[in-house]
């Protein structure tokens, strides 16, 4: 409930500083995320529409912040200053210094590994899993999903079609920085040992935190791949006691997929901007000779992580 008032009030304030600080309203940004990667020429519509790209891709970065500070970070910092056991001491505090001095930075930087280790295979697992849209002729339901992933896919786009400091800047607080600190507090540090209360079994509670914050993102095609990643996530707070492993893995997640569109890697840029384009199998983001080694030190170092002791 926290959550949902906060996230509200948050996005409807940034609907009513979007005409001030770029000039949009709703409508225009709303007509700016249909009509881009749909139009032939882009600028030439956007003039039509007395429009300005960088007042769309500022307004949405804009709002898509204010969103993610107050549907997440906020949140979940006033729930951890409000811990379930009732603890107030600083060092029970998941987030206390602790967490990136000593051995609790080792763990952090190895829960980076572990990340790295097996984002070959979440990433194969995320082409599997996009296997669903050749049901998107015979299943209306999956082509929704289809037409959803299509949108999530053209705000991506449009928050990153803008070059310069600013917008390089912006792009990282709001697309890597908030998402991570955020999501983190909110499905790692709060509703995860609350579950796992509920529930009495830690391993439950991780996956329905997991399960959980998939469903969250609306992305149906990339469901299971998410699911994983919140489920490794989930298991690097459990190991190592601490937050910070989790916050800086995902992190990094996040930043290694900003990079990958800047810089098109693996043709990431043609993946979101064109979601439409004809499935299939062969196409898979990593060859086998590179997915088989990758996951196999990933489990090794999974399996170094655990036998640290915990911070």
């Amino acid at each position: 409930m926290a959550c949902l008032l906060s996230g509200l009030a948050f996005s409807a304030l940034g609907m009513s500083l979007l005409p001030r600080f770029t000039g949009l309203g709703m409508d225009d940004l709303t007509r700016g995320l249909e009509g881009y990667g749909q139009q032939a020429s882009w600028e030439e519509w956007l003039r039509g529409l007395n429009l300005q790209g960088w007042e769309l891709s500022a307004g949405l970065m804009g709002l898509q912040g204010l969103t993610t500070l107050g549907f997440f970070v906020l949140p979940g910092l006033w729930f951890l200053q409000n811990r379930l056991d009732g603890r107030k001491e600083d060092e029970s505090h998941p987030l206390h210094w602790r967490g990136l001095v000593g051995n609790g930075l080792l763990q952090a930087l190895l829960s980076v590994a572990v990340l790295l280790a097996f984002l070959p295979l979440i990433y194969t697992v995320y082409h599997w899993n996009h296997a669903l849209r050749l049901l998107e002729d015979s299943v209306p339901l999956v082509a929704q999903w289809v037409a959803t992933e299509e949108q999530a896919s053209r705000v991506i786009a449009l928050l990153l079609d803008q070059n310069g400091t600013a917008f390089a800047i912006a792009s990282l607080v709001v697309l890597v920085i908030l998402p991570a600190v955020g999501e983190e507090i909110i499905f790692r540090g709060s509703l995860q040992p609350l579950l796992a209360r509920i529930l009495g079994k830690p391993h439950a509670a991780i996956w329905v935190s997991a399960l959980i914050f998939s469903a969250i993102h609306g992305q149906w095609l990339g469901f299971v791949p998410r699911c994983l990643l919140g489920a490794l996530f989930g298991y690097l707070a459990l190991w190592t006691g601490l937050l910070w492993p989790s916050v800086l893995a995902h992190l990094s997640n996040n930043l290694l997929s900003l990079l990958a569109y800047r810089w098109n890697w693996m043709n990431a840029r043609a993946v979101i901007e064109q979601s439409d384009a004809p499935y299939r199998w062969s196409d898979g983001p990593v060859a086998w000779w590179v997915l088989l080694p990758a996951t196999f030190i990933g489990v090794f170092l999974l399996i170094q992580l655990i036998r640290r002791p915990k911070s």
